[in-house]
């Protein structure tokens, strides 16, 4: 939507009225970042679950540009308290009976309301006055679009059966109700008198499995079956080393899982902790799609070889805090060392390809270990412990999982 000469002689919004606008929305976006997180473990449909974590990315993009423009307004409040009927809206959400309801109810509700309001605020908006909030949501508008095409596209797949269909029906007007009873996601149209309306028969409260759902293309198998140790990957010819060092970055779905789970658990944490977090979740998805396309370059397809999701399964059932640590200080940092001879091995025999799409992964990786630091010892801040004592106290941990299932013995590589 462009900006037109009626918007810029528009009186507009004042400041207070577009900073209650703005939380509106903020609080939206922060609970569909949330709910996104949540369930993309639980989403089996491999092309979904990456797009999932892609538009996780977007909406933290999206809060944060909303709360960084209630910072700079007066009287912008970014942290104060939401509509109740708003909180309600997004604790229900959550709740979707399966994957395609969930979609229907966030996309074609949800986040179609929320563009609404976004299309009717922008021509609303004085251009001379509140350009930057304009501009953001011009910005934000272009990925709104983009999600509803993409959800309208996916669901005429997901929803041929009659009764997900259905049910996917019952909860879109539920969730619909919901939003009527808000006054809209901007609260600026008449309120409805149905604050409490019936849940569906198919409501099921959000319960996460502690497993890492794939659909029926993956063979799955422990961590500790399905890769080589790294000496032994070292001594392969050039295309069984870079198919042997792709399997692992195509198996890094379950480092966006875990991440993400640390997102939906961790309560009260500052704004910028699920900022970094949801951007190191996004990281590792493209790390998977990396890994994904150069297999498929190199002839193997997602059936050919065993794919792991046990480290995610072992670590989900640590507390979030050392779900992170065992991520960020041991899993990423006690392997970045193998980086630079891979990237250099590569760069030399001549396969560059591979070597650019290593060589990102890790400038990624030292971020991850930075977003480590930086978050454990602001837990920490309080704590006797050190992010040391955090690390021994997740190998305990390891080990105590790895007895009570051999699943969770760590692999090969994790020892190197």
């Amino acid at each position: 939507m462009g900006v037109t000469t009626e918007m810029a002689r528009t009186t507009g919004y004042n400041v207070l009225e577009s900073g209650h606008l703005l939380r509106r929305y903020s609080y939206i976006e922060r609970g569909l970042l949330r709910i996104l997180a949540g369930w993309l473990p639980e989403v089996p449909q491999w092309e979904v679950k990456k797009a999932i974590g892609r538009h996780l990315w977007d909406e933290a993009e999206h809060a944060d540009r909303l709360y960084q423009r209630l910072r700079e307004l007066r009287g912008g409040h970014p942290k104060a308290d939401a509509d109740p009927r708003l909180v309600f809206l997004m604790g229900e959400a959550l709740n979707a009976p399966e994957p395609a309801a969930l979609l229907a109810g966030l996309y074609l509700t949800i986040k179609r309301h929320l563009l609404d309001a976004y299309q009717r605020h922008i021509p609303a908006a004085s251009y001379v006055v509140d350009a930057p909030t304009v501009d953001l949501l011009c910005q934000i508008v272009q990925d709104e679009e983009r999600h509803l095409e993409w959800a309208e596209e996916v669901l005429a797949t997901l929803l041929q059966n009659e009764a997900i269909r259905r049910g996917a029906s019952e909860w879109q007007q539920y969730l619909d109700r919901l939003v009527a009873a808000a006054g809209g996601l901007a609260g600026d149209l008449p309120a409805t008198e149905e604050p409490n309306a019936p849940r569906p028969a198919s409501f099921l409260p959000f319960k996460r499995s502690g497993r890492a759902q794939r659909d029926a293309r993956f063979v799955i198998r422990p961590a500790s079956e399905a890769y080589l140790p790294q000496a032994q990957m070292d001594g392969l010819p050039l295309r069984e080393n870079e198919i042997a060092a792709f399997r692992l970055y195509f198996s890094e779905m379950w480092a966006a899982e875990l991440v993400a789970s640390v997102i939906f658990d961790a309560e009260d944490m500052p704004w910028e902790f699920y900022h970094d977090l949801a951007r190191h979740c996004w990281d590792e998805i493209r790390h998977c799609e990396m890994g994904e396309m150069r297999l498929k370059e190199l002839g193997i397809g997602i059936s050919d070889y065993p794919v792991a999701v046990s480290e995610y399964e072992r670590c989900v059932r640590m507390p979030w805090a050392h779900r992170y640590c065992d991520l960020t200080m041991m899993a990423e940092a006690r392997h970045i060392h193998v980086r630079p001879p891979r990237v250099k091995r590569w760069t030399e025999e001549g396969a560059r390809r591979s070597a650019m799409f290593a060589d990102y992964d890790w400038s990624d990786e030292i971020n991850h270990v930075a977003y480590g630091y930086k978050w454990l010892r602001h837990l920490l801040e309080n704590d006797a412990r050190t992010i040391d004592d955090l690390v021994a106290e997740c190998e305990v941990m390891r080990q105590r999982l790895a007895e009570e299932a051999s699943e969770f013995r760590l692999p090969a590589y994790a020892n190197d």
